[in-house]
């Protein structure tokens, strides 16, 4: 059944590929360094061979000669004579002067893929022709880049209110700020050619360090100073003791949440050209297979009354662990524009769909290691659940080729998931309904958003 969800998702995410043209595909990748046109034509000359100083033409001028047009086949060879010579006295004429008749060298002529994709061949400002021919070579490039990501809040789960007093709320899941984490992306490609036009096929790993947050719950101002959680655990128990002797009354809840986030492409970008010569517009297409991974554990604590941290028999914990793997099918364009020599901004969109293999973990425990138990029997609970899900990612930013090989970017980056399980949307309203948990809630979105920079380079 995996296969066959997978298969169809498939075919669904190739059949909505469009086609552009950039010139290394993707922004990461190095763009083709424009040369200067060659020279201006040669200007008319006049020769005058040795041995015949008396050669000239009208009132003592050199003859004329006609030359062709840069660029031009000549005309077959004709001697070049003045309208009507006057030879000097004594004067002995010289031989006939022809002009040559082998045209300029067209010095892009003869160039191959590889020398194009190099930028040794680059397309000349009033012609477009194709950057592939006979002789094709590879061309390998590679980027690396760091980033910096924030994510968006989950849903609020009410954990803690002030004893005796339920419209006291006091702490939801939301008050865990995560903080913005430092990561990395390394992205390696080679570029090829096929049907005279550039392919690539580009590799991506990027992945963050841990966002970590945390919160504590403490009541100060109403008697008896105690908190206690809208959580029901009254049928939840610990060696025989109902769970509300430490979730309910206690001196102090706390909140600890742990976020992961990892990510693996490879993707096959199609390059043509379709903005016309002289154009500073272009657009590419990419389409390939893409794994992500969001992995988040969120933990409630609670402190019996009259106990203090590091005393285990009076700590107890509920805890879950949700994993979403998510394998499927992206298809993606970049659009650039080129605003100064070299230089470009682009915007990078793509869209998934993929098959999400989501596992929970749910605890109930002490700190002394005892596990809480329930008429459905003891915990933890495990459970296991697929389905689909969309991903989404946009990248907008400016690309800086700095010299032949390498080359710099800056930009913003957005990614939104939806479909996904988040640690939150698993804890019931009554912690003892272990089926409840079992069937995994993944009715959740996530949005990741932050800045990125790196340098690339091409060989």
């Amino acid at each position: 059944m995996r296969f066959f969800r997978v298969a169809v998702l498939s075919c669904l995410a190739v059949n909505v590929a469009v086609s552009g043209y950039a010139q290394f595909g993707l922004y990461g990748a190095p763009e083709t360094v424009y040369l200067s046109p060659p020279g201006s034509a040669p200007a008319d000359v006049s020769l005058e061979p040795a041995g015949n100083a008396g050669l000239t033409g009208l009132a003592g001028q050199p003859a004329a000669l006609a030359t062709a047009a840069y660029g031009q086949e000549p005309s077959p060879a004709t001697p070049l004579q003045s309208a009507s010579p006057v030879l000097g006295a004594g004067a002995v004429p010289g031989p006939s002067i022809t002009h040559p008749t082998t045209a300029p060298k067209d010095p892009y002529a003869g160039e191959t893929c590889y020398e194009s994709l190099q930028g040794n061949a680059a397309p000349r400002g009033d012609v477009c022709g194709d950057f592939c021919t006979t002789g094709d070579s590879g061309l390998w490039f590679g980027s690396l880049t760091a980033l910096v990501l924030g994510r968006s809040e989950g849903r609020r789960l009410w954990t803690s209110y002030a004893s005796n007093d339920q419209t006291d709320q006091l702490t939801n899941t939301q008050d865990v700020h995560m903080p913005w984490a430092w990561g990395g992306q390394l992205q390696v490609g080679r570029q090829f050619c096929g049907g005279c036009q550039p392919w690539a096929i580009v590799g991506t790993f990027w992945a963050t360090q841990s966002m970590d947050g945390y919160n504590s719950t403490i009541n100060s101002t109403i008697a008896p100073y105690t908190v206690s959680t809208p959580l029901e655990t009254a049928y939840l128990q610990f060696n025989g003791e109902n769970a509300q002797d430490w979730f309910d009354g206690a001196e102090e809840h706390r909140l600890w949440r742990n976020d992961q986030f990892y990510d693996a492409e490879i993707n096959l970008v199609r390059m043509q050209s379709a903005c016309g010569c002289g154009s500073p517009w272009e657009a590419g297409w990419s389409a390939g297979f893409r794994y992500f991974r969001f992995q988040e554990g969120l933990t409630f604590g609670s402190l019996r009354n009259g106990g203090t941290w590091g005393q285990p028999d009076n700590e107890a914990y509920l805890s879950d662990n949700i994993t979403n793997d998510l394998f499927g099918f992206q298809v993606g364009f970049d659009l650039a524009y080129r605003f100064a020599d070299h230089a470009y901004f682009f915007v990078a969109p793509s869209f998934g769909i993929y098959d999400n293999d989501m596992n929970t973990f749910f605890q109930a425990y002490l700190g002394n290691g005892a596990v809480g138990t329930t008429p459905y029997g003891a915990f933890p609970v495990r459970s296991n659940r697929n389905d689909v899900a969309f991903l989404s990612q946009i990248d907008l930013g400016i690309n800086w080729q700095i010299s032949q090989h390498w080359g710099a970017l800056v930009g913003y980056r957005v990614i939104a998931v939806t479909g996904v399980a988040e640690a939150d949307d698993q804890f019931p309203q009554y912690i003892v309904d272990q089926p409840e948990i079992q069937h995994i809630d993944n009715h959740s979105s996530l949005v990741l958003y932050g800045a990125f920079a790196g340098v690339s380079y091409n060989y």
